[in-house]
């Protein structure tokens, strides 16, 4: 089973992911981690806490509950590389373009994302995550066991990451338990979404399921009223 951690993060409660990228029963196991969605700036001091190491970032979407850590892990980090889909590259940063804040009535925080380092990182569907770790990364093998699913919906640009052999899928905003992302924001798109649940629907029900909010490490097959 693939060994992943969790915080709560962001005022809207955002599950942000340290997923293990060494197990060699040495007192190093577990210390070196991708994250994923830093929704604030909570996520350095809990690294640091754990005495863990953020080898790279990884977003499932770029909305702003998912993305308001990347400053302060950038300042503690400054060489980490950040992976998003190109769809949602330009919904924060300085060539932000996206209208969902002033729809959500959020406005306020536009501010804030267009301070935001950009990801550098461009991952499309059937990409593995190992374009995140350097040619010389000893990481390289460990996190190419993660491939992303293009699965529009709740954004453009929304993805899952899905690990075949520890039967893991980090489903961002896409899949909850029992229900999906939101439709109504500014880049939704319903009928994407009733597609890409459709493409989750055929995982195996084994499969552990960690979303962007709420109950997460439950099993596909504990899903009602979704597929």
């Amino acid at each position: 089973m693939t060994d992943i951690s969790a915080i709560v993060t962001s005022d809207i409660s955002t599950n942000t992911y340290f997923v293990a990228l060494d197990n060699n029963g040495t007192s190093d196991t577990g210390k070196n981690v991708l994250v994923v969605d830093p929704g604030d700036s909570s996520v350095v001091p809990a690294l640091q806490s754990r005495g863990l190491t953020p080898i790279a970032v990884m977003l499932t979407h770029g909305h702003f509950d998912h993305v308001l850590g990347l400053a302060a892990l950038r300042e503690a980090f400054p060489r980490i590389p950040i992976g998003i889909h190109p769809a949602d590259k330009n919904i924060f940063g300085a060539g932000m373009s996206g209208g969902y804040t002033a729809h959500l009535g959020i406005g306020h925080i536009a501010a804030a994302l267009m301070n935001l380092p950009q990801a550098d990182i461009m991952l499309n569907e059937g990409d593995t995550l190992d374009r995140l770790a350097s040619e010389t990364s000893q990481f390289r093998k460990t996190v190419s066991a993660w491939a992303v699913f293009s699965t529009p919906g709740h954004s453009e640009g929304s993805v899952c990451l899905y690990n075949e052999k520890g039967k893991t899928l980090i489903s961002g905003d896409t899949l909850f338990l029992n229900t999906w992302g939101r439709t109504d924001l500014g880049g939704s798109d319903s009928i994407a979404m009733k597609e890409s649940l459709r493409r989750l629907s055929v995982l195996p029900p084994e499969t552990r399921v960690y979303p962007g909010h709420g109950a997460y490490g439950f099993a596909l097959s504990e899903e009602r009223g979704v597929f």
